[in-house]
């Protein structure tokens, strides 16, 4: 049950990678989290049109005047747009950041984005000597607040500070274009050409109509994955055009980095012009003699869809396809490279993301067993775009992309209609299609809508269970009503396997047959659809909360990897953040009993105040692990940041692999929901890590 509420538990020593054959995540969280409200939307491409971009420059705008007074300065752009990246004089130095809001009325204020220099793109010749940010992704905003900082955090001026933004909204939509590679094979992959995706063609040449970055070609003896660190759901097409035209135009290359991008559909994109064996430029000389694929999106602490593993799968078999998946070789002046490999790999970055970099001996199984005409590493899709499905709740969300995150456009009515338009996509345990209906549109999760057949579905079933009997809960979560119908209000949401006596029914309401039962949580009615008989009393009643748990006034602190906060006590209620382990909370309400959790109402100076499953926090200070000033510990969970200081935010000094030695001399410090140490080693020098990804030796 505790993996219904964590997104992801967190790691002994050795992490365990197991997703193997069947991709698509599994039904995680409770059935009726389908019902919660949202804070998110999705950017949708919008009529054909060309991609327009401006540039705001500071020193013509009377330079930073906030400075002085240590504020942050705004502007408005001409236009609203979807992209926008910062950049500036060379002169400047390395490590200078630039700290930016976002907004689209010049009011609501997004959360401080801190934006580095975008080194990891790797491509050609930059535009002028010139330092670039990378390429942050918006929803729609035409409103940019910043403060410009040096290595050290401190606020400061930037030379030649300019920031261009980006609207790529116009062109083909996702729609169009749709071709995910879901079912790897050895045929090449449904590749999306640049035309079909929008690419303008005339960002290749100079005024002169010279080609800026003409096509090389060398065979490809390596596969080398990357992540493009933009939004993970941001809508594709816009996505790629954004980013064509931060490398092509702004970043002057001439042409995008990357030779093949996957997106999170599981569509595969034609990158760098030139076809097979064309030299990209991505990651600077090793793009020489291999093929640079870009995921679309940030992977460090989220994992890629099943469906963007697939795409990844299908097009890293098809141009290593005379290679060998599990083979090293000597590349340029690395001595044993593998075949398929990371950015990181490569050179110092932290580039795909420690998610998706953990997931590579699992791309390269699938790749093998592809090449060797083994079993599909993907699942055929339940439905396909064209289907006509019909909704099988009442109020079922109608989202603005796929995911819970995102916000909660209709809810629709039992037996809406809809087509299928594209999908699917995997996320938060559930698989999402786009559908599209008489005067809606949107995203859906399939646990809410079937097939629509030629006949109407039959009446509900009358008589199926009678008074006496003894039944079980057969979904991952059942709502106990106060009346038969699914207007009626909600006396308590029961877990899987909840046992209860049938004490009345049926009564037929909504396409249901309902059955008053007794439970544990009190008597109510519920859908018999989704009940079963059981052969066996219904256990005792849950034990009240812990009394020896957490009492008002305490000081507790989150024990996995990734924690929600709620809106209210259940799954059911909305998730307001997602706190990583070892963020630190003060107990401001007695523990309740839900859905099989005890929920303490909790704050947080960081993420504000809500509800959390007590059996995920621990005792204040827990998220420290015991480490003391002097022990030695090694890196656990995949590569590790070395930072200047202990946050997030900090600047990367250098990044440690799997199983590294370091000796703690210094911390704990508390920031960003980590607690920091800061550590040692004669390969990597000094400086500041996260415990979480520390283990004592």
């Amino acid at each position: 049950m505790a993996d219904q509420e964590s997104n992801r538990r967190r790691p002994a020593a050795g992490r365990r990678l197991d997703r193997r054959v069947v991709l698509k995540a599994t039904a995680a969280f409770g059935a009726m989290s389908l019902l919660g409200g949202a804070v998110q939307s999705r950017a949708r491409a919008q009529n054909p049109g060309e991609t327009i971009a401006g540039t705001w420059v500071e020193a013509e705008s009377g330079g930073f005047t906030a400075a002085a007074a240590g504020e942050a300065q705004a502007f408005q752009t001409d236009f609203g747009f979807y992209a926008v990246a910062p950049h500036w004089g060379a002169e400047a130095g390395p490590g200078a950041s630039v700290e930016l809001s976002l907004s689209a009325d010049g009011t609501s204020w997004s959360e401080p984005i801190q934006v580095y220099e975008a080194v990891e793109d790797a491509g050609g010749p930059e535009s002028g000597a010139r330092r670039f940010g990378r390429l942050v992704a918006t929803e729609g905003a035409s409103f940019i607040r910043y403060r410009p900082l040096d290595a050290n955090g401190t606020l400061t001026s930037l030379p030649s500070l300019a920031f261009t933004y980006i609207d790529a909204s116009g062109g083909p939509s996702i729609d169009d274009v749709y071709a995910a590679a879901l079912t790897p094979s050895l045929a090449p992959p449904p590749i999306i050409s640049r035309a079909a995706w929008g690419a303008n063609e005339s960002y290749r040449y100079d005024a002169q109509g010279n080609e800026i970055w003409p096509p090389e070609y060398q065979t490809v003896e390596h596969v080398i994955i990357h992540h493009t660190d933009t939004a993970n759901f941001q809508d594709p097409l816009i996505a790629m055009r954004s980013i064509y035209h931060y490398h092509a135009v702004t970043r002057g290359w001439g042409d995008i980095g990357y030779n093949y991008l996957v997106d999170f559909l599981g569509n595969v994109y034609e990158g760098r012009v030139g076809g097979e064996n064309v030299v990209g430029g991505h990651s600077y000389q090793y793009a020489y003699g291999s093929s640079g694929i870009g995921t679309i999106g940030r992977f460090s602490f989220e994992p890629e869809t099943p469906e963007a593993q697939a795409g990844l799968v299908w097009i890293s078999a098809w141009v290593g396809r005379d290679l060998d998946p599990f083979g090293q070789k000597p590349f340029q002046d690395i001595p044993s490279l593998p075949t398929i490999c990371a950015h990181r790999d490569v050179n110092n970055t932290t580039c795909p993301g420690d998610v998706l970099y953990g997931d590579l001996p699992t791309i390269r199984e699938y790749v093998n067993a592809v090449l060797s005409g083994g079993v599909d590493p993907a699942p055929d899709p339940d439905f396909l775009p064209g289907d006509i499905v019909e909704t099988i709740v009442a109020d079922g969300n109608l989202r603005e992309g796929p995911g819970l995150a995102f916000g909660v456009r209709v809810r629709m009515q039992l037996g809406e209609v809809l087509t299928i338009t594209d999908g699917p996509t995997t996320n938060d345990g559930y698989t999402w299609y786009a559908v599209q209906g008489g005067t809606l549109s949107g995203w859906a999760a399939t646990i809410i809508f079937r097939k629509r057949t030629t006949n109407p579905p039959p009446p509900p079933p009358s008589g199926q269970f009678g008074v006496g009997n003894v039944v079980s809960v057969n979904t991952d979560s059942l709502n106990l009503r106060s009346a038969p119908g699914t207007s009626a209000g909600v006396i308590a949401t029961m877990p899987f396997g909840t046992r209860g006596t049938v004490a009345g029914g049926p009564q037929s309401a909504n396409g249901y047959a309902w059955y008053q039962l007794s439970t544990a949580y009190g008597t109510g009615w519920s859908a018999g659809s989704f009940l079963i008989l059981a052969d066996s009393p219904p256990p005792p009643p849950p034990p009240p909360p812990p009394s020896g748990g957490f009492a008002v006034g305490d000081t507790a602190s989150v024990n996995t990897d990734s924690l929600n906060l709620r809106s209210g006590p259940g799954l059911g209620q909305g998730v307001i953040a997602r706190m990583p382990f070892g963020t630190q909370l003060s107990i401001t309400q007695a523990g309740v009993a839900a859905d099989g959790y005890t929920w303490y109402g909790v704050s947080s100076t960081q993420y504000g105040s809500g509800w959390s499953a007590g059996e995920l926090l621990g005792p204040a200070g827990s998220g420290n692990t015991g480490i003391q000033v002097g022990d030695t510990v090694q890196v656990i969970d995949g590569s590790l940041n070395v930072r200047a200081a202990p946050s997030t935010s900090a600047a990367i000094q250098n990044v440690m692999p799997d199983g590294t030695r370091l000796s703690v001399v210094g911390g704990p410090a508390q920031a960003d929901g980590y607690t920091w140490y800061q550590v040692s080693s004669a390969s990597y020098g000094t400086g500041w890590s996260a415990a979480s990804f520390l283990q004592e030796v």
